[in-house]
């Protein structure tokens, strides 16, 4: 879509993009921002601003900020939510179709993140998160990482996550001292203890402690909790109506892309609505209103309260009003590394700020 939309957009770019999008099909993870803000760290430690149904490439690297909450849609239905104020790079997060294979490497800079794996198929599959001196590996779960000012915690919430104690001086797995978390126990690995573990005096799996309900009580946990709780029961009535693992799969799937398709058609239904405000003010001049639609293109959605679709939240086709309150983000999107299409600089915009079409405001497009 950012291709296709670079300022000025035009009535006929528009409708073609409008037309493109009814069909497209990302394979790549895509980004659904549902509350506070969050950006993508460029290679000169700048940010830029991410929007929802923004796609997510290997090497990204995601900040969020003081209210943000973002998850991050695999093809297959696999998820990682993002909690506020935490930075992740995405060292790699791929989904093959043809094989079932999927691979995710996920590093934790800080703060907090909850995987939900649907199911790691094939042999060749694999995900892992990776904090400084701790990574965990899964087989078809799901769990929560936090790290912070050196200390690591993995809570368990589906089966069961293999923990294993890294080095933080060389990066090297400590081997043989790995450690299985259960659903509702919980793991901390701290700075002062990993010399024994370099030792083998400390064993890992004496570390494992009942979660307890003031941590399964926090916030970003019931979310996750509730948001999983959903996708799994939609599973559940999918396969006790007879439903094979790859059409599962593909059911996934295929939600996941129309509720994509529903936020970029918000886009284009918002750049529409203040192109023919721009076009109705005369020549050379913006109305208030016009300002404020080409702004409203970059609203994110007001709350992360889970949805019944469990991959995304679903607008009505053509309901504007529900599209301004959950709508779209801009269509001008840059990737980890990228440069700013349209002509605005790839800067910190901080929280809560919308970077505006400045071709949009620039000139009236006749209708």
């Amino acid at each position: 879509l950012a291709s296709r939309l670079r300022a000025p957009a035009t009535e006929t770019e528009l409708q073609i993009s409008g037309e493109a999008v009814q069909t497209e099909e990302t394979m790549q993870p895509w980004a659904e921002v549902l509350t506070g803000g969050a950006s993508l760290r460029q290679a000169d430690n700048t940010l830029v601003e991410m929007k929802s149904g923004d796609e997510i490439f290997d090497g990204a690297v995601i900040v969020t900020d003081d209210k943000g909450l973002v998850i991050i849609h695999l093809p297959d239905g696999s998820s990682v939510q993002m909690d506020a104020s935490s930075e992740a790079r995405f060292e790699q997060a791929q989904f093959d179709d043809s094989s079932e294979t999927l691979r995710v490497k996920i590093t934790l800079a800080a703060g907090k993140i909850w995987s939900k794996i649907i199911e790691l198929a094939t042999p060749e599959s694999y995900w892992e998160v990776k904090t400084t001196n701790a990574v965990a590996a899964v087989r078809g779960t799901a769990f929560a990482v936090e790290y912070a000012e050196g200390d690591t915690q993995v809570i368990g919430s589906e089966n069961t996550v293999e923990v294993q104690p890294v080095d933080p001086e060389s990066g090297e797995i400590l081997k043989d001292n790995a450690a299985l978390v259960s659903p509702n126990k919980v793991l901390a690995i701290r700075r002062d203890a990993l010399a024994g573990f370099r030792e083998k005096r400390l064993k890992l799996i004496n570390e494992i402690k009942d979660a307890g309900s003031e941590l399964l009580e926090r916030p970003f946990v019931k979310q996750a909790l509730s948001r999983d709780r959903i996708l799994n029961q939609k599973i559940q009535k999918w396969q006790e109506a007879g439903m094979t693992r790859l059409q599962i799969r593909r059911a996934l799937r295929r939600e996941l892309t129309e509720n994509r398709q529903l936020l970029l058609r918000a886009i284009i239904s918002r750049l529409k609505a203040a192109n023919r405000a721009l076009a109705a003010a005369p020549t050379g001049t913006a109305t208030s209103g016009a300002k404020e639609q080409v702004s409203s293109t970059g609203d994110n959605f007001p709350s992360g309260e889970p949805v019944d679709s469990g991959a995304g939240a679903e607008l009505r086709d053509g309901d504007e009003q529900s599209a301004d309150r959950r709508g779209g983000g801009q269509p001008d999107r840059r990737g980890a590394g990228g440069n700013a299409g349209d002509g605005g600089r790839a800067d910190d915009l901080g929280a809560g700020a919308v970077r505006a079409r400045p071709g949009l405001r620039a000139r009236v497009v006749p209708l």
